[in-house]
């Protein structure tokens, strides 16, 4: 079964829209789908405590792991519903379910690239800050084309126009009313 995932996850990698079509297509049901989405919240906040208790004991996150676990799945049904939103506004015809799976099987792609990432920062520090953009490049390019695939867009240009308004304006309409309810002055 591992050995499948991780073909999958490589697939996805070299060509997103087969790969994530792969996910879509697979006989999950309810109860699939809702296990790909806990372990797309479960396994980044696994990947962040097990980074710090490796880099040490002078390393600390802020938040307990069950505090980091439901903001990872709350951030997660967030974006799914604004890709199922904005998708539908622009024609798209992507349910929400499978927005939640596209991001779902996003977030999991990332974290194996993630871990591959930090082994390369290990053996070669001073390779962080490249690899660090290639990982956002790599994970913008993944959330266009699983968008593209999941609404049937073909112009994935538009589709990552959409992402970075979308993900600016949330981030704007957030930070407004953070502020507005007095927590953005900690």
């Amino acid at each position: 079964m591992g050995g499948h995932l991780l073909s999958l996850v490589l697939l996805s990698v070299r060509d997103p829209k087969t790969g994530l079509r792969a996910v879509l297509d697979a006989p999950l049901g309810a109860g699939g789908r809702q296990t790909l989405f806990a372990l797309a919240a479960i396994l980044p906040t696994l990947l962040i405590f097990g980074v710090l208790s490796v880099a040490g004991a002078g390393q600390e996150f802020p938040l307990g792991p069950l505090i980091l676990l439901v903001l990872q799945a709350g951030a997660l049904l967030l974006m799914s519903f604004l890709a199922f939103a904005v998708g539908r506004w622009r024609g798209g015809i992507g349910s929400f379910s499978d927005c939640v799976v596209a991001l779902s099987w996003l977030q999991i792609t990332m974290v194996v690239a993630q871990v591959a990432c930090v082994v390369v920062e290990l053996a070669l520090p001073f390779m962080g800050a490249i690899i660090g953009i290639l990982a956002l490049a790599l994970m913008m390019w993944l959330a266009t084309s699983f968008l593209a695939e999941v609404h049937g867009f073909r112009n994935t240009a538009m589709v990552f126009l959409s992402i970075i308004l979308t993900l600016f304006l949330t981030s704007f309409v957030l930070a407004l009313l953070t502020s507005l309810a007095g927590l953005g002055n900690v």
